[in-house]
């Protein structure tokens, strides 16, 4: 069965489950280069079973997961947006990772086309060829905020870019995909978990083997061939943060051939930077809603299309943290913060960082000033209500356990 999401709320239960043991002490500041081995989980998954079992209201099967570190090295942070400035530089940091993916093909300057902050006044036609305003890029006259985009039609290969490394604005498709199953969408508009039929979900250290198109690998090989693809790209050199393999979907995609979808995150650390982020509208802090991070293979050495792959974020502000609450306390804290009545069943914990953004004085994102995001670590927990299949995304302080705030939605089986 395959989780869509159709709808999201943002709110705060406060019946009463458990009792909420006390919050531990915040942390002195520190320049966030000497944060201390933290113990944070036993390891025992039966352990936590008990832990989840003696709340009155929660309950957890055999196929409960727990993605936590035993230890960890853990910091607050602001994440703030710095698009490139320099036309040349980022132009042939583009042209460096055109190469490196796509190594059959020559850069028809015919198909490169930049987007600037114009586009937010022109609608949608807002793509312009690079080599008719080159002058005017390289002088600054024109700005290119929104990046590059190449876009080779016939082959259906594309390349986008954005200006903005440190935020994750990518999209990355060879076209292999397509050319094999004659799939007539945009280079740009193609999803292969829409267009090929689901078979399953596992694990990204699975041993199951699948047929791809150039031969039989293991989902664990796989992982670890599309890992060591991601570390050797060439641009942006500076990488700081890890593209992590959290989940494989499998598809087949024609009788002989199937296809893996490989769900990521960045992971800073050792921690996963969260999946779930909260969104805004013209600067207004509006909903929460999830990040699609993803990359497809349907070859054993690389992938054919990604989705906001890049392995940097601009920290500034970095504190480390010295205490957390333990996971027997995140336990407890969440179940005091969800209704009583309900017995939820507990699908997973885990630990992140959850970003949310900085707001100004009015409220407002400040959109002029990069989007700045403060970023901290929570415990995750993913639970289902039995009485109406709801899926309820929670999170609390990781530090000071409080801070409670969760998500729901429906679950769609397709």
């Amino acid at each position: 069965m395959r989780i869509k999401i159709f709808a999201a709320a943002a709110a705060v239960m406060l019946l009463t489950g458990c009792a909420e043991q006390s919050k531990p002490e915040s942390s002195a500041v520190s320049n966030g280069q000497d944060a201390p081995q933290l113990a944070v989980y036993s390891g025992d998954l039966n352990e936590l079973k008990d832990m989840l079992n003696a709340c009155q209201n929660f309950q957890c099967g055999d196929d409960l997961t727990a993605a936590v570190p035993e230890t960890a090295e853990l910091y607050e942070f602001t994440v703030r947006e710095h698009p490139e400035t320099d036309y040349e530089a980022f132009e042939a940091g583009f042209a460096a990772l055109f190469s490196y993916l796509l190594p059959d093909e020559q850069l028809d300057r015919a198909h490169l086309y930049y987007s600037g902050s114009y586009g937010q006044t022109e609608g949608y036609d807002r793509y312009r060829l690079v080599d008719d305003y080159l002058s005017a890029l390289r002088s600054g006259e024109e700005d290119f905020c929104y990046g590059l985009r190449y876009y080779g039609d016939a082959a259906k290969v594309y390349l986008a870019i954005g200006a903005a490394l440190d935020h994750g604005d990518a999209l990355i498709n060879r076209g292999v995909t397509q050319r094999l199953t004659g799939n007539t969408a945009k280079a740009d508009n193609f999803y292969p978990q829409d267009e090929y039929t689901y078979l399953k979900t596992v694990s990204p250290d699975s041993t199951e083997n699948v047929k791809l198109l150039n031969g039989e690998i293991t989902v664990q090989d796989a992982v670890a061939a599309f890992s060591a693809y991601i570390d050797r790209m060439p641009y942006p050199k500076e990488q700081n943060v890890r593209t992590a393999v959290h989940a494989v979907e499998i598809y087949q995609v024609t009788e002989d051939c199937c296809g893996l979808l490989l769900l990521t995150t960045p992971e800073y650390r050792g921690v996963p930077i969260d999946y779930w982020s909260y969104g805004s509208y013209r600067g207004v802090i509006q909903y929460n809603f999830p990040f699609s991070y993803w990359s497809w293979m349907i070859e054993t050495d690389r992938p054919d299309e990604m989705m906001a792959c890049f392995r940097y974020r601009n920290m500034e502000n970095v504190r480390s943290i010295g205490k957390i609450a333990d996971i027997q306390t995140a336990v407890k804290a969440v179940s005091g913060n969800l209704s009583a009545a309900v017995r939820f069943e507990v699908q997973r914990v885990e630990l992140a960082y959850q970003q949310r953004y900085i707001p100004d004085a009015n409220g407002f994102v400040d959109l002029k000033n990069g989007q700045p995001c403060t970023a901290r670590p929570v415990w995750k927990f993913t639970l289902k209500n039995p009485n109406d299949t709801m899926i309820y995304v929670c999170w609390l302080d990781a530090e000071t356990a409080s801070d409670f705030a969760y998500i729901c939605y429906n679950e769609d089986e397709s």
